[in-house]
Parts: C-alpha cells; structure tokens; sequence
C-alpha cells in the first residue's frame, strides 16, 4: 500500500487530462475513428459522418493525421526540415486535416485540400499548396513510404 498504488491512479488522471488538452484537434462535436496508426509517429482517424459517395465507386470523407508521439515526430520533421522537404515551421507540426476522395474501383487516393496545424492549433502551410487537389495516387503506398490507407479503403469502400 506504499506510493506506487496512490502514484498509479495519479499517473492514469494526468495522463488522460494530457490526450484530452493535446489531441483535442479542432475535432468540434465530429466522431473521430481511428483507422491506422504510422508506429511510431501517427495515428490516423477518420470521420464516418463526413463520408459521402458524391459519385459512382467515389467516397469522400474528412481524415486527421496526429502526432501520437512529440518527440519522435520533432526528429521525423527535423529531418525532412533538413532535407528541404518542409519550412522549420514544420519542427512544431501537430496534425493535418485533409479532405480527400478515394476511387473505390482502382484503390486511387487523391487529398482535395490537407491543411497542417503546429502544437498550438495554429495553420503552418498558409504559403504552401494544400488548396489544390493532388493527382490519384496508389492508396498502398502514396508517398513512397507505406501508409494505413488500404485500412480506410476497406472500411469506407465495402461493397
């Protein structure tokens, strides 16, 4: 009955209030579902009542990616900071809120809009595209780097 068991309830207590202050990400009333996690770095969620199918074998649906663990995601960004691939604003990144359409025949993914937001909920692509929809890109591996999207596929394109 020493300190651990009274630190335990502590730590479960500060540990939630930390999720809930941090990963609050603008989310509003919307029902986030997790659809996949990038170990060590993200976890993906979708919004089930942002999906639609605005036309054949097409749904269209709200995504969030969130920084799950800060340290890992500051060295990730630092790195592509580094190579010229994102602004320093990037070292602070958070979450992005993405709008995209999958092509539920071809397992092609595009992102209408994907808007990045740093720890404080502030947008830190103003200057950058993210307003314009990218091509169709394989949903397996989009960016060169394997994604959880073939999850999302399954779940928002069941026939």
């Amino acid at each position: 009955m020493g300190k651990d068991k009274l630190l335990r309830p502590a730590m479960f207590v500060a540990i939630i209030c930390f999720f809930l202050v941090n990963f609050n990400t603008d989310a509003g009333s919307e029902d986030w579902k997790v659809y996949g996690k990038m170990e060590p770095y993200f976890v993906e969620y979708y919004n089930p009542r942002s999906l639609s199918y605005p036309a054949k074998d097409i749904a269209k649906l709200r995504i969030k990616s969130v920084c799950a663990n800060r340290s890992k995601c500051r060295e990730l960004h630092k790195e592509w900071i580094d190579k010229g691939v994102f602004s320093p604003a990037y070292e602070k990144w958070a979450y992005r809120l993405s709008l995209v359409e999958i092509q539920c025949k071809t397992k092609k993914i595009r992102y209408v809009t994907a808007k990045n937001f740093d720890e404080n909920g502030k947008r830190i692509d103003r200057d950058e595209p993210g307003e314009r929809p990218t091509n169709w890109l394989d949903i397996k591996n989009p960016w060169g780097q394997p994604e959880p999207l073939e999850d999302l596929y399954n779940i928002v394109c069941k026939q």
